[in-house]
């Protein structure tokens, strides 16, 4: 990531605090991600702030011009295995310029602040990209090969819930959790194992979003939904849809239906919050694709891009934290 990058006249860059909420939010709004099929706009309802204490040793910059917020962007330290070796990756992601603002070099010095806290920290840096975002498509480009990860959205409105029993679950079966977690995902690259304390961790860190009571678990599987919202809005005509995440889930071979109830349960869960869809990211391979995609009105597809390394193995499963998204 590059440095010695030059502010333009007017441009004061800065860590974002949590005082930034309202500001962080502007930006974003104001900032649509112009695809070859329109553009769309995702307001994440003041908790940008909250996704980032999802992640490790997280930065969020924030530039003013004339005091006035233009853009931001974002990254983060993320512990995962990749090629069968335990890497510290330097995740980039959340970058927004206002248009009138755009091809300034404000968003270059963005990234230089960004790099400037991550580098001495990570072996490797990686971003989930939409195709169809032209803009940052041409920026990442030829920067390694691209596999392929899928969103799947759920229409909550859809899914009819049936009435076995499930489990909330409490701090007491962290170690249950952990191990359903870790075996169902232990040949995913991008995956970091559990502990029980890091997952005890995980689920502190923002616990009216994400805590233990956000996950439900039966004896073979898991699912886990982010307390938070965010409205999706397009220029296709398709209006605006509010989503909601599965941050973990997790599911060991032949209990698929299991996993078919909680995911069920979810959906209804998400509904009576106001969530009208279910995102649920993997790749083609991971624990539950069958059952994940059954219950899919659409799929959407994204790029993994970063620098510093290479897949051996392009059929391995890829795991997507939403947390990082």
């Amino acid at each position: 990531i590059g440095l010695g990058v030059t502010p333009p006249p007017g441009c004061e860059v800065r860590d974002a605090t949590s005082a930034d909420g309202a500001a962080l939010e502007t930006i974003e709004l104001g900032s649509p991600i112009e695809t070859h099929g329109g553009a769309k706009i995702i307001d994440r309802s003041g908790e940008i702030i909250d996704r980032y204490k999802m992640m490790n040793d997280a930065i969020v910059v924030i530039a003013f011009v004339d005091g006035h917020p233009v853009a931001c962007s974002g990254g983060a330290v993320k512990s995962a295995v990749v090629n069968g070796r335990e890497t510290r990756l330097g995740y980039l992601g959340h970058s927004r310029v206002l248009p009138d603002y755009q091809r300034q070099g404000i968003h270059s010095l963005l990234l230089a602040r960004v790099g400037e806290s991550l580098n001495p920290k990570v072996d490797a840096v990686y971003g989930i990209l939409d195709p169809k975002n032209e803009k940052m498509k041409k920026g990442l480009a030829d920067k390694m090969p691209r596999p392929y990860a899928w969103r799947v959205v759920i229409d909550c409105n859809a899914v009819q819930v049936d009435t076995p029993a499930v489990e909330t679950v409490t701090a007491e079966q962290s170690d249950n959790i952990a191990m359903l977690l870790n075996r169902s995902h232990e040949r995913d690259l991008f995956w970091s194992p559990y502990s029980v304390e890091s997952l005890r961790e995980r689920l502190t860190r923002v616990p009216h979003r994400y805590g233990w009571d956000r996950l439900l678990r039966t004896e073979h599987s898991m699912v886990g939904l982010w307390g938070g919202q965010e409205r999706w809005s397009f220029s296709d005509g398709t209006g605006t849809r509010v989503r909601g995440q599965v941050l973990d889930y997790a599911v060991l071979p032949g209990y698929e239906k299991e996993f078919e109830v909680l995911l069920r349960k979810t959906a209804y869960r998400a509904l009576g919050e106001g969530i009208e869809e279910l995102s649920v990211m993997g790749s083609d391979g991971i624990c539950g694709e069958e059952v994940i995609k059954s219950l899919g009105t659409r799929i959407e597809h994204y790029e993994v891009q970063g620098t510093r390394f290479e897949f051996d193995n392009d059929n391995q499963p890829i795991w997507i934290d939403q947390a990082y998204i």
